[in-house]
This record gives C-alpha cells, sequence and structure tokens, in this order.
C-alpha cells in the first residue's frame, strides 16, 4: 500500500491502521485494512520528531500526571526537558490532555535504554504529590 502511494505521488508520513483479529471458524490470523491519516498522530509524532532533531533513539508513552498546566509541566520536568545541545531529553506533546491527567511524551536518547530511561524519569517527575501542586 506505502509503495502504491508513492507511485502515485504521495510523499511524507502517514498512518495506516489494520485491525487484527483471529478468524474464527479457522482461529487463523486475520487483518484488514481500516483508515489511513496522512497528517502527524501520535503514532508519527514520535518518528518524526526524532528525525527533525537526528536523534539516535526514542521512546515515547503517555504519562499520568497531576499538573494541570503546561507551565506546571514545564516546571517539574526541568532539565529532563529535549535539550539540542545536549541532544537527548523529553518533548511533552499534545498538552491539552493535561487537564485529564495525562501527557503523550516523546523521550530521546543516544540509545534505546537511555531513551527509556528518560521515559522513566519523566513518570516520576510529573507524578508530583498534591502538596507540591500549589504554585
Amino acid at each position: 500500500f506505502g509503495g502504491w502511494l508513492r507511485d502515485a505521488g504521495y510523499a511524507g508520513l502517514v498512518g495506516i491502521d489494520f485491525v487484527e483479529y483471529r478468524d474464527p471458524a479457522t482461529g487463523e490470523p486475520r487483518s484488514f485494512f481500516a483508515g489511513v491519516d496522512p497528517r502527524a498522530s501520535e503514532g508519527t509524532y514520535a518518528l518524526a520528531l526524532q528525525h527533525g532533531v537526528a536523534a539516535p533513539a526514542f521512546v515515547s508513552g503517555t504519562v499520568a500526571t497531576r499538573a494541570a498546566s503546561f507551565a506546571r509541566l514545564r516546571e517539574v520536568l526541568g532539565g529532563l526537558l529535549y535539550d539540542p545541545d545536549r541532544g537527548h531529553g523529553v518533548v511533552p506533546y499534545a498538552t491539552g490532555c493535561l487537564e485529564q491527567g495525562r501527557c503523550p511524551i516523546v523521550a530521546l536518547g543516544g540509545d534505546r535504554l537511555h531513551a527509556s530511561e528518560l521515559l522513566g524519569k519523566a513518570q516520576a517527575a510529573v507524578d508530583i504529590p498534591a502538596a507540591r501542586l500549589v504554585s
């Protein structure tokens, strides 16, 4: 499908969704095409960001937080935030989700283990006790 899109002149990131299931009659794995998302989405944003800053590795996930604003999130993440001079750190996005107590984060690191450690540190930092929420 990707080749067909390329041959038709399309370029750029795209999310392609498939649904996987087991055939009830045979028990064999099956799948069907469910849709195309031709824009940066949660599934493609981390990859685009990694390429944009030329980071060797990334991991991403949605963290639970009690920080209700980007200013508060930035404050508690502090030195964990991505710094181009260091070449690693975390990048929160879709911060409109903070009102629901969650925030997607991409952790960019020197390798996958480093990026995973950064994401874990970000989760620990944003899961702040209620007493520290008072500004």
